[in-house]
């Protein structure tokens, strides 16, 4: 009690001396010096106590400490510990140079993505990373030990929180790069999950090593390591499988230095924060930034870079000789994995996979278009039925018929006008919604059949047994989908319906590319024509498809000589699509295909008279756009 009176006392004489004195004793008009450091109690020049006032003499823990502009605070001297310099000017210099250097990294890293963007393909991991870097290094050269990029806790510790939560935004990421090294997947599996729960935990027990003080510092300091352990075991599980996954040379040559790059840097990290402020205090702040910089460029640029070059690579391989490949049986980590390594089309064990997921990517459109300017071979087609006609660029295609389901008619005159632009006529017929699409297949098929279902991506988010997608799988008919995008849910949606084929675009003002359509309409035409043909060997598919050539037959001998054909349902002219060899023929406007009953065309020609009205009276209220919406 007297302890404390006295305590009291000898500070109220302190602030009564400070306060009745002129001026401040320690005031300082000249500017602050570049030696002093920034700090929440200004720019101090002095860490010591100051025992003017007697606190400190008293040895009550309290002392005084003087800013640059003369500013004077009373501190505990238990929470002195973040006013340590933060090195020396040498080391500064050094740590703003690195960090320039980081930046000037990024731009050049992103120069080069955006490049390949255009040349080759890029993938959404590696310039993620990279802008997240070059934000962080901007704000770390500026501003690294200003709040909230530092944080000054009252336990006496100033963490670099700017750091940590870069690491939580793109070492994530860099896993997930991981665990899709060839870029060929879409989907992740359970050791991608066990990588990133792995990753964060280590990086929020480092944290919180960072924050506190004693004991405490270590336990969590042995929890982020533990989890971190984890991370390199799954992480070398992955790289084991890339190395025997990827063609052999150079590709494996790459995977290597992946994993040089990933295992030398983020091996620094715990080393840098047992030495540095966080840890035992070894080492300055500057050269802890200056080294920790180093270990950013070379797991994000310098690694991100390699993923990138690697992807391509794969990409290449593949179109030059196919998608072929091996499986083999390996031991990784005790545990008996199959890995499909990537071969060429010499390897007799080498399994031939088909490429129809990766036919409509405009990456490989592109790449496989430079690779032929260059004078390059590729022999590989990215098939799906295309075959050797489309290995070599020619595409024929033949007079045929689309079916367009779409949810209303603003999409029907822009597909008109493409298809009109391709070197056959080919019949567009729309389809209004399910129903319509269902009934309009199975009129064509009396008719000889039509080449493909073009489907909204509305029509495939429902995969029950009324979605469209699947009743039009029951009758046999090709489908293909409009609407792909590189990035977004509906690539994704499309991707993973099954389909046939697709188109990028037509979306946000873009159109859709004249040779992806001219392949498309090949490559389903190549498929119905397969499909006739293993139904020739069919004795009960063979005389299915007499009747319909029959009925085919039939209508053409019905309809007069010069006659063009009506679409009811697009209210105008056809585009005078010539009958396909053996197979479709322009549905007619006004007579409806032959049926056992008479009843029966009556009710059909009334049911579409009364369609045919329908869709006038909704093309004349929507004003007959070509505009894709």
């Amino acid at each position: 009690m007297a302890q404390a009176m006295a305590m009291a006392s000898l500070a109220g004489t302190a602030m009564r001396m400070l306060q009745g004195s002129s001026g401040n004793p320690y005031e300082d008009t000249a500017p602050p010096s570049n030696d002093c450091m920034l700090t929440p109690f200004g720019c101090l020049t002095t860490f010591s106590c100051n025992p003017a006032y007697g606190l400190a003499d008293a040895g009550f823990g309290f002392c005084y400490v003087e800013s640059a502009y003369g500013q004077l605070a009373v501190v505990e001297t238990s929470r002195l510990a973040w006013l340590q310099s933060h090195g020396t000017d040498g080391a500064r210099i050094a740590a703003v140079t690195c960090q320039w250097f980081a930046f000037a990294t990024t731009i050049l890293a992103l120069c080069f993505y955006a490049y390949d963007t255009w040349k080759a393909t890029t993938g959404w991991e590696e310039v993620y990373v990279c802008v997240i870097e070059m934000i962080k290094v901007l704000i770390e050269i500026f501003h690294e030990f200003d709040s909230p990029a530092s944080l000054y806790l009252s336990t006496g510790n100033w963490v670099l929180w700017l750091r940590y939560g870069e690491w939580l935004l793109t070492c994530p990421v860099i896993l997930i790069h991981l665990s899709n090294i060839t870029g060929l997947k879409d989907d992740y599996n359970k050791r991608t999950m066990r990588l990133l729960v792995s990753d964060i935990g280590c990086i929020v027990w480092g944290v919180t090593a960072a924050m506190t003080v004693g004991y405490l510092k270590w336990i969590f300091f042995a929890l982020g390591l533990l989890y971190g352990s984890n991370t390199y075991f799954h992480a070398a599980k992955v790289y084991m499988e890339g190395y025997h996954t990827v063609p052999k040379g150079y590709c494996r040559t790459i995977v290597r230095l992946m994993a040089y790059c990933f295992y030398a840097a983020w091996t620094m990290f715990p080393i840098l924060f047992l030495l540095g402020p966080e840890g035992l205090g070894q080492m300055s702040a500057y050269m802890s930034t200056v080294l920790t910089t180093i270990a950013d460029v070379l797991s994000k640029q310098i690694w991100g870079l390699l993923g990138h070059h690697l992807r391509v690579k794969i990409y290449e391989h593949i179109l030059i000789h196919g998608d072929i490949r091996k499986t083999t049986l390996m031991q990784v980590a005790g545990e008996e994995v199959e890995v499909e390594e990537f071969v060429d089309a010499d390897d007799v064990d080498g399994v031939k996979h088909s490429t129809a997921a990766l036919a409509n990517r405009e990456s490989f459109v592109h790449m496989a278009e430079n690779m032929k300017a260059k004078g390059i071979d590729v022999r590989a087609s990215l098939d799906a039925g295309m075959g050797a006609d489309h290995e070599r660029g020619d595409v024929p295609i033949e007079a045929g018929r689309i079916i367009l389901a779409v949810p209303d008619m603003s999409m029907v005159d822009y597909f008109r006008i493409q298809l009109s632009q391709l070197p056959a006529p080919i019949e567009l017929v729309p389809a209004l919604g399910i129903d319509n699409a269902v009934q309009l297949v199975q009129q064509a098929a009396a008719l000889g059949g039509c080449d493909f279902v073009l489907v909204h991506p509305d029509f495939l988010k429902d995969m029950s047994q009324a979605g469209l997608v699947t009743k039009l799988r029951m009758l046999g008919q090709r489908v293909c989908a409009f609407g792909w995008s590189p990035v977004g849910a509906q690539r994704e949606l499309i991707e993973s319906r099954g389909l046939d084929g697709w188109l990028e675009g037509p979306s946000f003002g873009t159109g859709i590319d004249a040779k992806q359509l001219k392949h498309l309409v090949a490559r389903m035409q190549q498929m119905r024509k397969a499909a006739m043909a293993g139904g020739m060997a069919n004795p009960m598919m063979q005389q299915s498809f007499m009747h319909q050539q029959s009925a085919h037959n039939s209508f053409m001998m019905q309809q007069p000589m010069g006659m063009q054909s009506v679409n009811p349902l697009y209210g105008s002219m056809s585009t005078g699509a010539p009958p396909m060899h053996g197979a479709a023929a322009p549905i007619p406007g006004n007579v409806t295909p032959p049926s056992p009953s008479g009843a029966g065309n009556a009710n059909e020609a009334e049911m579409l008279q009364q369609l045919m009205g329908e869709i006038t009276r909704l093309k004349s209220e929507l004003g007959g756009s070509g505009t894709p919406r």
